[in-house]
């Protein structure tokens, strides 16, 4: 089965253009996807982003495959505000997600480092990517 049609079964494709795919995932299954479908097929991560929507935070993990861009997209709820690492399956996510951390207030889960990366670590302010 090709990645594309596993990312319909878990997820909802958003968007496809030549060399890119987005999908969507339910927060509850990021980490079983991650680890269970991408590890097998995908070596490399290139970025997380993530967006203050005013409802939710929205995280994107950004990986390479070949020539082409897988990006995964999930809710995180503010109420929860937390999200599992997944630097034990891609090392390349270290410093990603404390950044998305430091930026976006949410609290990654078993990371093995956490810490600021830009701010002062007596930071007392809201995250300066969070919405009110």
């Amino acid at each position: 089965m090709e990645l594309k049609e596993e990312l319909n079964l878990i997820g909802k494709i958003y968007r496809e253009e030549e060399k890119e795919v987005w999908s969507i995932v339910p927060y509850k299954k990021i980490r079983d996807v991650i680890e269970d479908v991408f590890l097998s097929r995908i070596n490399r991560i290139s970025s997380i982003s993530g967006y203050d929507n005013g409802k939710e935070i929205e995280v994107i993990y950004h990986f390479v495959k070949d020539n082409s861009l897988i990006n995964i997209k999930v809710l995180v709820p503010k109420k929860l505000n937390k999200i599992e690492t997944i630097t034990d399956l891609f090392p390349g996510a270290f410093l990603l997600e404390r950044e998305l951390s430091e930026m976006l207030g949410i609290k990654i889960i078993g990371h093995p480092k956490p810490g600021k990366l830009f701010l002062p670590e007596n930071w007392k302010g809201k995250p300066p990517l969070r919405k009110g």
